[in-house]
């Protein structure tokens, strides 16, 4: 007859196997390359080669040296680059580089109006059908701009990428970024597929000033987030640790299915303790 301790082996295996083998990861990063998106007047992309082919010894051996603005690509604002005494990059503490995804789909709306934003309602009607907003929530706008993400004067709204006066594309809605922090304050901060959590033409950039000065922080031209569910993934946002930076390029990452969410946290502990008093009884 099996012991008990070689039940509880498996059924952790099992359980392990299980938890494993229904885990996603999202990359939520583009490519950091030359054609990557960068606000007007930010350096983008400057790579170079300095090693590149077999050394005497018969080893490969290739390494770069490379130069970068903070803001562009998928990047991260943090609260300095609003604050004067806000956190910078290496400031921001571990753990809130990380949290739970909530993702609001707004794409058929930006389909026919580039200016579409985020707002309270659209909030209020996420919350209506999955819950209040979590501890530590990443608010994520999927807009659908990930596609257009090759073709600069469509990813800007504007035929003139060097004037953002000119720009359109979804953005953040200054009455939402206020309602989110007088009302849902514990969020670590807000993302979307677009150029910046405000709008292209705003000079007073109403999203930033309401989120960023508070020890919120910002994601922008983050991808795939048309991939995500609108609840239940893992945000994981890990920037360049940069000594007094405003922000910089970042591996932005999500996990979903791995059991982090509390119903399925609760759905696998009550497996485990099911299968342990079944083995129980079976033993006795």
């Amino acid at each position: 007859m099996m012991s008990l301790p070689c039940v509880v082996v498996l059924v952790l295996a099992g359980v392990g196997h299980a938890t494993s083998e229904s885990r996603r990861y999202i990359d939520l990063t583009h490519d950091l390359d030359k054609d990557a998106v960068f606000w007007p007047g930010v350096p983008s992309l400057n790579l170079t080669n300095l090693q590149k082919g077999r050394m005497p010894g018969g080893f490969w051996l290739e390494y770069n040296v490379f130069s970068v603005g903070e803001h562009g690509g998928t990047h991260m604002d943090a609260p300095a680059h609003f604050s004067e005494n806000g956190w910078h990059t290496s400031d921001i503490p571990l753990h809130r580089l990380m949290g739970p995804g909530v993702v609001v789909d707004i794409s058929e709306r930006a389909k026919n109006n580039p200016d579409a934003q985020l707002t309270v309602e659209d909030l209020q009607k996420w919350e209506e059908m999955y819950g209040k907003i979590p501890s530590n929530a990443w608010v994520l706008l999927n807009s659908g701009w990930t596609k257009k993400w090759k073709d600069r004067a469509a990813f800007f709204g504007s035929d003139n990428t060097e004037d953002s006066s000119t720009f359109h594309f979804p953005s953040i809605s200054g009455d939402a970024a206020r309602w989110l922090w007088e009302n849902r304050p514990y969020i670590t901060g807000v993302g979307l597929d677009t150029a910046s959590i405000d709008s292209g033409p705003s000079r007073e950039y109403p999203a930033h000033r309401a989120l960023l000065p508070n020890r919120r922080i910002g994601l922008e031209n983050v991808a795939n987030l048309d991939q995500l569910p609108p609840a239940g993934a893992m945000i994981y946002a890990i920037p360049l640790k940069l000594k007094d930076g405003t922000g910089g390029p970042m591996r932005l990452f999500a996990v979903v299915g791995d059991g982090s969410s509390c119903a399925a946290a609760f759905r696998l502990n009550l497996m485990f303790v099911v299968s342990l008093y079944l083995a129980y009884l079976f033993l006795r």
